[in-house]
């Protein structure tokens, strides 16, 4: 994800920052970053995806959920397993019958070139029955 990122971004400080800020588990501070990111280039998937993952981190299910599908609707590099981050979610948000909704709604649309995400998803769904 960090060279999706710099790439996108351009590698300025504010990415560089907010990526160690969340290696080093500063996971608010890394989330403001990812916050001023958004506000830099607010049409870029991967953005949205970071403040996901940051959100995810703080156990913030909703709202990390809300990031990782805007980040979906863009679309885009590092936007194809994003599924599985929403599923995720849910699930630790006890809302197993979502992450399930989820995960089923993937394997059911995917298509013959996701064979690898599909066997994620049934992993995932595995775990949850």
């Amino acid at each position: 994800m960090r060279r999706i990122l710099k790439r996108l971004f351009g590698g300025g400080p504010s990415i560089e920052s907010a990526l160690a800020l969340y290696r080093a588990g500063r996971f608010a501070d890394a989330l403001k970053q990812a916050d001023t990111l958004i506000e830099r280039a607010p049409d870029l998937a991967m953005g949205w995806r970071f403040k996901g993952e940051c959100l995810f981190e703080l156990q913030q299910y909703g709202e990390s959920i809300v990031a990782f599908r805007v980040a979906q609707n863009f679309g885009g590099p590092g936007t194809e397993d994003l599924f599985l981050w929403i599923a995720l979610c849910c699930a630790r948000d006890n809302r197993v019958g979502d992450a399930t909704d989820v995960l089923n709604k993937f394997i059911a649309e995917a298509g013959e070139d996701d064979g690898d995400l599909i066997a994620q998803a049934k992993s995932a769904l595995a775990q949850l029955i």
